[in-house]
């Protein structure tokens, strides 16, 4: 029988033990638990500030991209407005240098026409003086034939 009362009292203490192990070891587990939750909560909470944080920098992002497209195509335009003024001022140069061209040619004409008027203004003074001498010459003789 004091094997028994001894077995008893060894299961006793076992379960004693044994239970307040367990429930020592459940209590401290629910702490760790809660720490995991907490620790969970934090990084969940840190997770979803960080992906707010890139979802904001995605949509500046997206907006930087779009004035940037924007942007281009105001400087596509504007090179198309250059281009379209220089062809303009390329046309303007054309018909300077046409007018130019005319210019320099009435220029030469006015110049031969000038030359010729003077030719035949020497000719015409040459050929008063000759008359002057013919009617000179003429005078004279018709003197000397009184």
């Amino acid at each position: 029988m004091k094997k028994q009362t001894i077995a008893k009292i060894a299961i006793a203490a076992g379960l004693l033990l044994g239970g307040g192990a367990i429930g020592y070891a459940a209590s401290d587990g629910f702490q760790n638990l809660s720490a995991i939750r907490n620790n969970f909560d934090t990084v969940f909470a840190t997770a979803k500030s960080q992906k707010e944080s890139l979802d904001r920098l995605n949509d500046q992002l997206a907006q930087n991209d779009q004035a940037q497209q924007q942007l281009k195509d105001q400087i596509a335009e504007l090179q198309k407005q250059v281009d379209g003024k220089n062809d303009d001022v390329e046309n303007k140069q054309n018909e300077l240098d046409q007018k130019q061209q005319e210019l320099d040619q009435k220029q030469q004409e006015a110049d031969q026409l000038q030359q010729q008027l003077d030719q035949s203004k020497s000719a015409n003074e040459q050929l008063e003086q000759r008359v002057e001498e013919l009617k000179h010459y003429t005078d004279e003789k018709v003197a000397e034939l009184q």
